[in-house]
């Protein structure tokens, strides 16, 4: 089966019709609009997008960037630790240029845009094709470095078996996700074992005896400073640090996602003290969080941020909110279960891509998570919810 390929350098290249044919028009973080957002935002050297037709139709859309990568990013704190002292010597030891297949955000949702099910015969065709095209453009750009992200267990499967071992398949960090609606006829709060809904009430007391108040905010330009100085203190102290936002992107989510983008924020009377940027489609996604370390005031900052997001999914009539990756233990304090994502990566070189095999291990070790917690009552029922959602 052959296919016409084409590259773009621009989203506009597309119409939103064709977009929204090969991603699902109803999941923010593949649509249009955010990806307008992220060619005004710096974030990366550029964005490359490949189209796949058959006899003119248009059978796949996949959204590639270019950027300079830490291969320690994911490695255990220890060889970090290690990695930054060599660096003051060696700054650009293990940091290559990069050709990955995805989204630069840490979205744990892939931009592999594609008309045809797993199922379908021509799939690996088209996966083949897809291989060969990305290849030949990272060769033309001088980058030996290819990694696609993020996938859930099943589509990485379909892809390893096309790929046929020429690239290591890798965890990720797992994703998050609270179940909002009622189970077995409780609420979210209701359903809690005593123990968690004790400690909720705690924490939400704490707030509201500091003073502490929420602010849904639609427009959140006059606060972009703010907002990104209180993120750096964050991804600052994160473990695993993904990408590095800039001013322009808080700024161009503001302006292309209209009231799909809004921020919640916290405030001791005018002054911001922690924030959250959600993003709005089918499901919630509290994509960013900040948090101003310095505040003294108390009222459990952290654990508010987590329950402020599942009751405005709550508010949405949302069924799902993703919290993301990292600070697991909190998470599943507050009843999130874990979903696991991976991501497939190779040297053009023979030679580089033994290498990668060989410090696999060291460079993508496996995430280790804190084992879940027993928050509900229903617990079966409440899983059980998850799974009729589609992700676990």
């Amino acid at each position: 089966m052959s296919f016409s390929c084409q590259w773009s350098e621009r989203v506009s290249s597309f119409s939103r019709e064709d977009w929204e044919r090969c991603f699902d028009p109803g999941n923010v973080l593949t649509s249009y609009s955010l990806q307008q957002a992220l060619e005004r935002s710096q974030l990366v050297e550029g964005f490359h997008y490949l189209s796949l037709r058959q006899e003119g139709k248009l059978l796949a859309i996949i959204s590639c960037f270019s950027l300079s990568y830490s291969l320690t990013d994911l490695s255990a704190p220890g060889a970090q630790r290690l990695m930054a002292g060599l660096r003051k010597l060696f700054p650009g030891l293990l940091k290559p240029r990069l050709f990955m297949v995805g989204s630069p955000l840490a979205t744990c949702t892939h931009m592999l845009g594609i008309v045809l099910p797993p199922e379908d015969p021509g799939y690996p065709d088209l996966i083949r094709s897809m291989e060969r095209e990305i290849n030949r453009k990272a060769s033309e750009l001088g980058i030996r470095l290819l990694c696609l992200k993020e996938f859930d267990h099943r589509l990485s499967q379909s892809l390893a078996l096309a790929w046929q071992g020429r690239f290591l398949v890798c965890r990720s960090p797992d994703t998050t996700y609270v179940y909002t609606r009622a189970v077995a006829g409780l609420d979210y709060v209701e359903n809690m074992r005593s123990r968690y809904r004790d400690v909720l009430k705690k924490r939400k007391k704490a707030f509201a005896a500091a003073g502490l108040r929420w602010e849904l905010v639609r427009d959140f330009a006059p606060h972009v400073d703010v907002l990104h100085r209180l993120y750096l203190n964050v991804w600052q102290r994160s473990r695993f640090r993904f990408e590095r936002l800039t001013p322009a992107f808080f700024h161009a989510v503001n302006e292309a996602l209209g009231d799909q983008a809004s921020v919640l924020l916290c405030l001791d009377g005018e002054r911001i003290v922690a924030f959250e940027l959600l993003l709005n489609g089918q499901r919630l996604h509290p994509l960013y969080l900040g948090v101003d370390y310095d505040y003294q005031g108390g009222g459990a900052l952290y654990f508010n941020c987590l329950y402020r997001a599942i009751e405005e999914a709550q508010s949405q009539r949302q069924a799902l909110v993703e919290l993301g990756q990292s600070s697991y233990e909190a998470k599943f304090s507050v009843g999130a279960v874990s979903a696991r994502r991976y991501f497939h990566i190779k040297h053009a070189h023979p030679l580089g891509h033994f290498l990668l095999s060989r410090f696999k291990r060291w460079l993508f070790p496996t995430p280790r998570l804190p084992a879940p917690r027993r928050v509900f009552k229903c617990e079966e029922a409440y899983l059980q919810a998850l799974k009729s959602e589609g992700v676990l």
